[in-house]
């Protein structure tokens, strides 16, 4: 097996997700954040009541701030009801206190069990 150099970052990120069977246009996803494409964009935060404990709320609140301010994105966040009981305190405080200044929109999903069915074709899941 020859040696080879990795050309670029996405050379190094593609070869570490091909070890785990992931095949990703890594290029084309970098492309994407570049400023000329990421400018007046609408970017949609779902699922933020799953972040993970190893990823600060702080960073990524300010991650979604610099999209709004400086790449003049709409940030929309799409949020379970439920995320509030389930966030630590400490991290709770920091969304409650940032909220209104990085998101543009939010907006509260949490359908009844009888609306998820019902998405599902009407049909509950099935388990053994």
């Amino acid at each position: 097996v020859k040696n080879q150099q990795p050309k670029s970052m996405g050379d190094i990120v593609n070869g570490a997700l091909s070890l785990f069977g992931i095949n990703v246009n890594v290029d084309f996803l970098f492309k994407m954040f570049k400023k000329e494409y990421m400018e007046n964009t609408i970017v949609c935060i779902d699922e933020f009541e799953r972040l993970s404990d190893k990823i600060p709320v702080q960073d990524i609140l300010g991650l979604i701030s610099e999209l709004k301010e400086h790449k003049r994105c709409c940030v929309i966040a799409i949020y379970n009801k439920f995320f509030t009981d389930e966030v630590k305190d400490e991290q709770k405080k920091l969304f409650n206190a940032y909220c209104e200044k990085v998101f543009d929109r939010m907006f509260n999903f949490s359908p009844y069990a009888k609306e998820q069915i019902e998405a599902m074709g009407g049909h509950p899941v099935k388990t053994d």
